[in-house]
């Protein structure tokens, strides 16, 4: 690979070259250089004749041609020409996006259609040059009309795609309407496209690739220069509803998911001020079913029950709407904790939580992001789901982790130290002999629990005082060897290690 044509004098020119040696050794993309590897230029042109105001698009990719990077894009003088100077990235793809309105069909380089069969060009230090012949492009019309009883659907759209493993790519544009109804597609390449119709805003009628295909890989191949395609969309159904919490307050913000359908589903919508939902378009069919969630007010997500059938799913028919879908919110318990060395004090990074519970330890709750240096998380990240136990850290709070909300119950808790922390044991409270049930946690419906877990290095140095909980050194177990062997698993535990009332290393505070 030539990385830059320099003397060889030169020892910053030789650390990249050695760098890019190391890439590739290790199997690494040398895609990037510390410094500028070379220029693309090139001439767009359609029928001989050159292209102004085309844009070009440079797309930095592995030398096997995988994307791996931010394109740069540039558009055509007068003249068709274009040009990038101190590229970065030794291997690239090249997109020409026809000017609007031009008739012509954008291409990569050379002569393909799709990102997955552009060539791969190598940048050379002494410059590479890349034209691009962009053919006349063909066009397809027809109409969007209602399945069953042929009247034109407004608003709706279709989009054209190409075969683009491991899925599609769109190409063309849409043209003017010349009616209700009726659609054109221009700008297409010479080669068989799939259609997909998506019917408009807040509409029942149900998206589909043509035709009738639920999804790309069913739909049947049209060729450009195809003219009165007419598309029948069938007509769905509505759901909607009210989310509240168990007080009987509107819950803003919860997100209602719909399963069960065929093709389309999941479908979700959020619920607005009054915590009333809607979704539209939903394939009619038996068995659906709906959940709500609302994680960030604290309550636990919930699937729908019919009150009159007691059934956890409904049928929806062709047409039908149901606004009947009202769902009320428990609110969960909240677990919040830190975990910190036993002797310093300190934060420690990487360590995973979880709240199992004792009743059903199928149910586990575990902690996400536990954070070691108080950096702000973003607050965008929450759980997927009420009820989940996928957790968030608190910005600004050093190893600071939330799980929850969790059903009310009682709970055992265990920290897994992780392989960052190979030194430190993990901690299990447990119901167990030995520990007479102590180290469990109580949740009640909407509590906020707070607690401070410390662990200990498998051995305390000489003079150190080990775990500490609201300042106390933890006690030595009698019964401990110096050397004890390690329980199956889990190096350095051993029978008694939390002590009799397994209080040691958990402090429950409000």
């Amino acid at each position: 690979m030539r990385v830059a044509r320099e003397p060889v004098a030169r020892p910053r020119a030789a650390l990249v070259t050695l760098l890019v040696t190391i890439l590739l050794i290790a199997g690494l993309p040398a895609t990037a250089s510390a410094e500028p590897v070379g220029a693309v230029s090139g001439t767009v042109r359609a029928a001989g004749v050159p292209v102004a105001n085309a844009w070009v698009s440079l797309m930095p990719v592995t030398p096997t041609g995988d994307w791996a990077g931010k394109p740069v894009q540039t558009p055509t003088d007068r003249d068709g020409r274009y040009q990038f100077r101190d590229l970065y990235a030794s291997h690239v793809k090249i997109q020409v996006r026809a000017p609007s309105l031009s008739g012509l069909a954008s291409t990569y380089w050379p002569d393909a259609y799709s990102f997955a069969t552009a060539g791969t060009l190598l940048v050379a230090s002494s410059g590479s040059t890349a034209d691009v012949d962009l053919p006349v492009g063909g066009s397809i019309s027809g109409k969007v009309v209602d399945a069953d009883t042929g009247a034109p659907i407004l608003g709706a759209r279709v989009l054209a795609h190409v075969d683009a493993p491991p899925g599609w790519e769109q190409v063309g544009s849409a043209g003017l309407s010349p009616g209700p109804g009726l659609f054109v597609i221009d700008g297409l390449p010479p080669a068989p496209v799939a259609l997909q119709a998506r019917p408009p805003v807040g509409s029942n009628h149900l998206g589909q690739w043509h035709d009738g295909a639920g999804f790309y890989g069913e739909a049947d191949p049209v060729q450009p220069g195809t003219t009165g395609l007419v598309i029948g969309l069938r007509e769905g159904g509505q759901v909607g509803g009210v989310v509240r919490d168990d007080q009987g307050v509107a819950v803003p913000g919860a997100a209602v998911t719909i399963v069960g359908c065929a093709a389309l589903c999941p479908m979700a919508a959020v619920t607005d001020d009054s915590g009333a939902y809607r979704v539209t378009g939903v394939p009619p069919g038996p068995g659906l079913r709906a959940y709500a969630e609302a994680a960030e007010a604290g309550l636990l997500s919930r699937w729908y029950t019919d009150p009159g059938q007691g059934r956890d799913s409904f049928d929806l028919t062709r047409g039908q709407v149901r606004n009947d879908l009202d769902f009320a919110l428990t609110a969960g318990a909240v677990a919040i904790g830190r975990v910190l060395d036993g002797q310093t004090g300190d934060p420690i990074p990487g360590v995973t939580v979880d709240l199992v519970d004792v009743d059903n330890p199928l149910n586990s709750y575990l902690s996400r992001g536990v954070e070691a240096r108080g950096s702000a998380a973003d607050p965008s990240q929450t759980p997927s789901a009420a009820g989940s136990g996928l957790a968030r850290p608190r910005p600004g709070q050093a190893s600071e982790f939330v799980i929850g909300p969790v059903p009310p119950g009682v709970y055992s808790l265990i920290v897994y130290p992780g392989t960052e922390n190979g030194d430190y044991l993990p901690v299990e409270l447990v119901a167990s002999t030995g520990l007479d049930g102590a180290g469990l946690i109580d949740l009640g419906r909407g509590e906020r629990a707070e607690f401070t877990v410390s662990l200990v290095r498998q051995r305390t140095p000489a003079g150190g005082t080990g775990a500490r909980v609201d300042g106390e050194a933890l006690a030595e177990p009698e019964d401990a060897p110096p050397d004890s062997e390690a329980s199956a698993g889990w190096p350095g535990l051993f029978a008694g290690f939390l002590g009799a009332d397994g209080a040691g290393l958990l402090g429950l505070g409000a």
